[in-house]
């Protein structure tokens, strides 16, 4: 594994033309069918009783488009890679089926065993998929028990934490596979591996960890996979894990473009830097902006520019200290 991978790690047909009289009658077989897939509830889904009242609790109306999809292919123990935008809800569209899952089992069999693994680029989000289960989970607390790892923690804290056999694991592949490795965490029971930011796990430099995993779980776990991106690394974790996933490629309708302005300025990479300036100097924008850049070395050289100018700018990258990635947020 390369020090850069390292680094990082330690800091994610065409359709046949038909006669016009047929296509009438499929858009109108088909609008009835989308406007009630559209209308569907969280009842409608087959969860568990005690995850509908919490999510009255936190006020969700409906599923989102993600979640109208992912969660009965998950309930009906499908592999699912989805792939939606950020904030289409994908975390809760694999905690949910998650959860109804243990509860499932748990009515018939009480056994303590780690039945789903969670794995994650980073620790802010697996603060955040700790969070949420814990908020799915509040009308069955008692019922599920959850563990969130982090290489922050001694190794004899994780060994006691994990020495419960808790219902689900959430870590970074690296601290997993560590756990794993001393037998620490037994996955020997798991049905469920879900990565979260599937496009992200591999570019902060897992693959050795996700390698060794993929020959450590049980052949018949599910596998579900949420990315905001179709990328080679998505393709690459499908060759690992050795499966050919359901794959929903969604955008929400109301979702495309709301709220949201797109101006595109062509311009030379040597011009970049000077479009930056003028915009900023100008004060086209108003209020703050997030500037993406395509690598932490241009983040730095981006702020220097700026300093220049008197143009106030903070960084946020992988390779600041977790409280700092957190105050700059």
């Amino acid at each position: 594994m390369g020090s850069s991978s390292k680094r990082k790690r330690d800091q994610a047909e065409e359709s046949v033309p038909a006669e016009k009289p047929a296509t009438t009658e499929v858009e109108q077989s088909t609008e009835p069918a989308q406007k009630q897939e559209e209308e569907t509830s969280f009842v409608d889904l087959g969860l568990d009783p005690r995850l509908l009242q919490a999510i009255a609790q936190q006020k969700f109306a409906k599923p989102t488009l993600v979640q109208r999809k992912a969660i009965p292919l998950a309930l009906n123990g499908q592999d699912v890679l989805a792939k939606a935008d950020c904030g289409s809800g994908k975390t809760a569209a694999y905690v949910l089926p998650l959860l109804s899952s243990i509860l499932k089992r748990k009515a018939t069999d009480s056994t303590a065993f780690t039945t789903g693994l969670i794995l994650v680029p980073t620790r802010e989000l697996a603060d955040q998929v700790s969070k949420a289960i814990e908020q799915f989970a509040s009308f069955c607390a008692k019922d599920i028990s959850t563990v969130k790892l982090t290489d922050k923690v001694s190794n004899a804290v994780q060994r006691a934490l994990l020495s419960n056999s808790p219902d689900i694991v959430i870590s970074t592949p690296a601290t997993a596979w560590h756990n794993v490795n001393s037998s620490a965490l037994s996955i020997d029971k798991l049905t469920h591996l879900i990565l979260d930011e599937a496009d992200l796990v591999l570019s902060y430099g897992y693959s050795e960890d996700l390698e060794n995993l993929s020959r450590s779980v049980p052949k018949g776990v599910q596998v579900m996979m949420m990315s905001a991106t179709l990328t080679d690394e998505v393709d690459t974790l499908k060759g690992i894990f050795r499966r050919d996933p359901t794959l929903l490629d969604l955008k929400e309708k109301e979702a495309e473009g709301e709220g949201i302005t797109q101006f595109v300025a062509k311009c030379g990479e040597d011009e970049k830097f000077l479009l930056a300036y003028v915009i900023f100097k100008l004060k086209l924008i108003k209020g703050k902006c997030i500037i993406f850049v395509s690598d932490i070395d241009r983040c730095y050289r981006l702020k220097l520019f700026f300093e220049q100018f008197g143009i106030r700018s903070c960084i946020l990258n992988s390779e600041l200290p977790l409280n700092s990635r957190v105050h700059v947020v």
